[in-house]
């Protein structure tokens, strides 16, 4: 009896594992631009946002081939916030999540066509900088064909 009954919690214990993996989905995606040469290629470190009636839920950071993944995320409609540096911020809306699936989400990020950064000088080269602070002034036009 006692046999059965230890192989009766193993059977009862691998169904509800397996039932509580499947009750969550996710979401995954590759976060692209174009390229000065007409190509497309992944953004690494961009941000990703996941949200759900304007409540943030949690973030990532693409890898640096420009994928991202979120794992066990609860079933239920979400929006994604793709923002970096340098590009316009994009939000999908209506993100599906369903159990035991993974939602593809690829976007492209357009570049900021006239972009002027300004930084506090972080080497300071005797004289470069007036009053110890200098600013580096940076503009990335996208080149016009």
């Amino acid at each position: 009896m006692t046999r059965f009954s230890t192989y009766l919690f193993g059977i009862f214990f691998m169904l509800t594992s397996i039932t509580s993996t499947a009750q969550v989905g996710g979401i995954g995606g590759y976060v692209k631009t174009e390229t000065y040469t007409d190509n497309l290629e992944g953004i690494p470190n961009a941000e990703v946002r996941l949200m759900q009636d304007g409540e943030f839920i949690q973030g990532r950071l693409t890898d640096i081939d420009g994928y991202y993944r979120f794992e066990e995320v609860e079933p239920g409609e979400y929006q994604l916030i793709f923002s970096n540096l340098g590009y316009e911020n994009d939000t999908v809306q209506e993100v599906r999540v369903q159990y035991g699936r993974i939602t593809l989400v690829d976007v492209e990020l357009e570049e900021v066509e006239d972009m002027v950064e300004t930084l506090d000088c972080l080497f300071k080269a005797k004289g470069s900088c007036s009053h110890g602070k200098g600013f580096l002034v940076l503009r990335r036009i996208k080149a016009s064909s």
